[in-house]
Order: C-alpha cells, then sequence, then structure tokens
C-alpha cells in the first residue's frame, strides 16, 4: 500500500500536520508516500516525511502522465483539480489519496485493508451514493481516467468553464459502474464546515479525518472556519512546528 497526495508549496503546512498526525493519532506509518507536484519537492518535505516515518517519492506532474488537450489550459483553478485526476495514472499497484488539508483525529489502520475503490461520502449525515475526493482507496485505472477525459471534453465542448471539479468528473464516471464504490462512513471524513453549518452533526471526537474543505484553510491567518473547528488544527500544528534535528 502507498498514500499519495497532489502538492503545491502553498499546501505544504497541511500535508506536514497530515503526516504527523497520520502516523500518531492514525497509526499509520513506514509507507511509501507518493507527492505529486509542479516543481521538484524541497529537502524538507523529505525531511519531515522521514521523521514521521514516510518514505517520500515525489514525482513531477508530467510524470505521473499528460492531461489530455482537450482540458482547456485557461480553466487556471479548474486544471488544478484535474491535475488529482492523474492518480489513476500511476503504476500498477494499491494506494491511498489523501488531500493535504485533512487531520487525521482517530486510528486510521482499516483505511489499508479496504477494497478499492474506497471512498469518503460526499454528504454528511445521509447516503449520497456520491464520493467526496478528499480520501480514495483506489487501484490505478487508464480506462477511469479515460472516461473523465471524456466527460470533461464533452462539457467543455458544450461551454462548460465551472462545476468541472475532479469530484464532480468522477461522481460522474462512477456512476456509470454501479457497486464499484464502497462509500465510508462519515467518520471518515467530517468537514470542518459542519462546526456552523450542521453542529448536530459535528462530532470530532468519533471522527477518523477532520476534512478543513474550501478556500480558506487553517493555517492561512485570516482563515475563515469557526473557532472550534479551527482550532483543532491550529493546537495541534503548534505542537509540532520544529523538526528535530
Amino acid at each position: 500500500m502507498q498514500l499519495v497526495s497532489y502538492l503545491t508549496p502553498s499546501f505544504w503546512p497541511g500535508l506536514k500536520t497530515l503526516a504527523h498526525s497520520l502516523a500518531h493519532k492514525g497509526n499509520v506509518s513506514g509507507l511509501d508516500w507518493i507527492v505529486m507536484t509542479d516543481e521538484r519537492a524541497p529537502d524538507e518535505w523529505r525531511d519531515w516525511l522521514g521523521y514521521c516515518r514516510f518514505n517520500m517519492i515525489d514525482l513531477l506532474l508530467s510524470q505521473v502522465g499528460e492531461l489530455p488537450p482537450k482540458f482547456p489550459k485557461t480553466a487556471a483553478h479548474l486544471k488544478f483539480n484535474w491535475n488529482k485526476l492523474r492518480i489513476l495514472l500511476l503504476p500498477k499497484g494499491e494506494y491511498v489519496y489523501l488531500d493535504a488539508d485533512l487531520l487525521c483525529v482517530g486510528d486510521a489502520t482499516r483505511l489499508l485493508t479496504m477494497p478499492s475503490i474506497s471512498a469518503a461520502n460526499e454528504i454528511t449525515g445521509e447516503y449520497s451514493g456520491r464520493i467526496n475526493a478528499g480520501l480514495i482507496r483506489f487501484d490505478p485505472d487508464r480506462n477511469l481516467f479515460d472516461e473523465c477525459a471524456t466527460v470533461i471534453g464533452v462539457a467543455v465542448a458544450a461551454g462548460a468553464r465551472a462545476g468541472l471539479a475532479e469530484q464532480t468528473v468522477l461522481n460522474e464516471v462512477l456512476g456509470h459502474h454501479k457497486g464499484m464504490v464502497h462509500i465510508l462512513k462519515d467518520r471518515w471524513n467530517l468537514p470542518a464546515f459542519l462546526n456552523v453549518r450542521k453542529p448536530h452533526l459535528w462530532k470530532p471526537q468519533e471522527a477518523v479525518f477532520l476534512h478543513f474543505t474550501g478556500t480558506e484553510k487553517p493555517w492561512m491567518p485570516d482563515g475563515d472556519y469557526p473557532n472550534s473547528a479551527k482550532e483543532i488544527w491550529r493546537d495541534y500544528a503548534k505542537s509540532i512546528q520544529e523538526v528535530p534535528a
């Protein structure tokens, strides 16, 4: 089993905290962690993941496969998301994809024995049959990638420029493969926004992962998360600020 994440420098504070929490709260370590990047990863990333008992393998996006020409270069914010679809082009094997804005707060070892494809539920509190793309146990599948590319190509040809995040694309494609996806219980992916929007569902003490979705992240000085959610992340991050010599 290998872990994989798509990382830009601005998201390093998130992955740094996730790696430590996964090893020390989730009881998961000793694995290769593939970090897909736009540019070569700095030594700091490798040193920290090593300290957390992971072997970092950084891969340039171009090494994981090219996006087809039908992906419009002008939709930069969407192309950023579509880059994550490259996980389907990784070498044959078993993988767990993790967004860098997750925080592990409970034992996560069961994730390593789940079937492909297992993924978090899209809508907390109700069964949607759709996935949240922030946490996926998967095996690479070129055919699925090609189906995703087709969905995007059709939408772009029709003039679409919004609503094409990788999660939307994956859900449309997986919807054509009934029974292929094992939907995980809500505790595997508890969105931080529930703290305000649906406080009756905000149960971090029962969660495996908290997910800090949205454009504002808890490591940003002016992040807009409510204190009780944001401070969980910040309190954890403060305890691991210094990389040991």
